[in-house]
């Protein structure tokens, strides 16, 4: 899978040693949990707080799929097919494609057999599902499904309150369930559930230490009424330079066009070349993808659900790939979670040609009006986005009782996100 370190080097680690939080985190601001603590440097500086937070009642604290009413804990892809129609209704009114239930199935169908464990929390109140966190376990850590993909991620939610609930609920079972654990939340908008429930209050049961930093922002390009709006509504510099790149390819490749493939009309002999290409060419926040069969697994599935709007699109000349792209078109809003350009055509610009000659296309067709790309960091993307960002956010919750209080995880620096961003699918 991309954006991965080798499993391996993770299971010889030593997951537990004395770390400074300086060489965990990539954190600009400061998010003031309780004043217990301050770390800080001459950049960057974070607050570590020791919980004080809610403990529901010893009902939580039962083994098997099912802890009671309140709380359900599904462990098998045959378990989450009958939650489907809840599941539905729940997410109707959550934007992010990370939240869909059939992104999800795909996901857990594809990437079960390299998990330790498959954990999706079902929050219910009045005995009615009021909050879901897609989620699973490696080693010690409970990770959010897909989050290998730099989208952004969050709990489901029916309200704020079912949220809290369900954090809570969430915290209680799996201090019941294992007796060593941490919990590593990446890619949370600050407007989501979780951001706003740990940011509103402190609920992490004292047991515990709760670290949280801003992570590298998303760029997002709005797309306005078209091409003529997004041109005119980016910098100067950049409006010249892309205006430049197309006259530039009509002369130099007349021939070159784009090819576009949707949902079920995407092969995997397609799916299979397109990643090759990425992975020869592709490099997101300066890290290689690579390239691994859950990928085709997993995105063959997408394939399947018309819903989610697939796409792959290609700028082609004469048999020659110059620019390719994976991505959805999700309720408004498009995601190009991977592409990448031929360099030897770097001259013509082939991925911005590709992204400008689809403009009116995602707005006629699915009336996406804007692009959330998958990386700050990534040149193009930013001047693409004009400047525009979506900040993100992390979340640890770690175990500090016992012999441990005193320690730190071995965790990976936050910029590592391209190729470190989760141990699920790395070999």
């Amino acid at each position: 899978m991309a954006f991965l370190s080798e499993f391996s080097d993770w299971k010889k680690a030593d997951w537990w040693y004395n770390y400074n939080i300086f060489d965990i985190f990539n954190i600009r601001t400061v998010v003031h949990f309780l004043p217990m603590g301050c770390f800080s440097s001459s950049d960057s500086q974070a607050i570590c707080s020791r919980g004080t937070g809610e403990k529901l009642s010893e009902s939580f604290r039962t083994n098997g799929t099912e802890a009671d009413r309140d709380l359900i804990v599904l462990r098998s892809l045959v378990e989450l097919e009958q939650w489907e129609s809840e599941w539905n209704q729940l997410v109707s009114t959550n934007p992010e494609i990370t939240s869909a239930f059939r992104w999800n199935q795909a996901w857990y169908r594809a990437h079960l057999q390299h998990l330790d464990e498959m954990l999706v929390f079902l929050s219910m109140r009045d005995d009615c599902l009021s909050a879901i966190l897609p989620a699973y376990r490696q080693g010690s850590e409970i990770r959010l499904a897909s989050d290998e993909f730099l989208l952004s991620h969050d709990l489901i939610s029916r309200d704020d309150d079912a949220a809290r609930f369900a954090i809570i609920s969430i915290i209680d079972w799996l201090s019941a369930e294992y007796s060593n654990f941490q919990i590593r939340w990446e890619n949370l908008s600050v407007d989501g559930a979780i951001c706003r429930t740990f940011l509103s209050d402190d609920i992490a049961p004292e047991e515990f230490l709760l670290f949280s930093g801003e992570s590298d922002s998303r760029p997002v390009a709005s797309l306005g009424n078209g091409y003529p709006d997004y041109i005119r509504d980016l910098p100067e510099e950049t409006n010249v330079e892309l205006r430049g790149a197309l006259r530039e390819i009509d002369r130099d490749l007349p021939r070159a066009h784009v090819e576009i493939k949707r949902d079920y009309n995407i092969r995997v002999d397609m799916l299979t070349r397109a990643l090759r290409f990425i992975e020869l060419n592709g490099r997101l926040c300066g890290t290689p993808f690579h390239f691994y069969e859950e990928t085709v697994s997993f995105f063959g599935e997408l394939a399947k659900c018309e819903e989610l709007g697939m796409q792959l699109a290609r700028l082609v000349d004469q048999g020659d790939t110059l620019s390719a792209e994976f991505g959805f078109a999700y309720r408004g809003r498009f995601y190009p979670v991977l592409y990448a350009y031929d360099s030897c055509f770097e001259q013509v610009k082939p991925y911005e040609s590709l992204f400008i000659s689809r403009i009116n296309d995602w707005i006629s067709r699915s009336d996406s009006r804007s692009v959330l790309f998958p990386c700050r960091d990534e040149e193009l993307a930013s001047r693409l986005s004009g400047g525009d960002l979506q900040t993100m956010r992390s979340l640890t919750l770690i175990a500090s009782r016992g012999e441990h209080h005193h320690k730190r995880p071995a965790f990976r620096d936050e910029r590592g996100c391209g190729d470190a961003t989760s141990p699920v699918l790395a070999r």
